[in-house]
């Protein structure tokens, strides 16, 4: 595996974004999964492993897991303000 690069600016702003987007908006068992998924998917070209994070939250089924997932998503997109949800994404995205 090769070695990491060091974080630039722009991916530090990045990620201070996607933490107040989550801070902000999104409430702690969503905060918790999204967190959760996005270690789970680091460094995998195939995503995150939906199994083990099934098993993490208790033997839940995998689909189960990846739907929660999509729907804390869906969640944070509709509690964002209609004024700021353009500009919050298109800085994240």
């Amino acid at each position: 595996m090769a070695p990491l690069s060091k974080a630039t600016p722009a991916d530090v702003t990045c990620f201070e974004q996607a933490l107040v987007l989550g801070i902000k908006y999104m409430d702690e068992d969503d905060r918790r999964l999204v967190w959760a998924v996005a270690h789970s998917a680091a460094f995998r070209e195939r995503g995150p492993k939906w199994t083990r994070l099934g098993k993490m939250m208790g033997n839940r089924d995998p689909r189960a897991v990846k739907r929660m997932y999509y729907d804390a998503l869906v969640r944070l997109y509709y509690k964002l303000p209609p004024d700021d949800d353009e500009e919050l994404l298109a800085k994240v995205f």
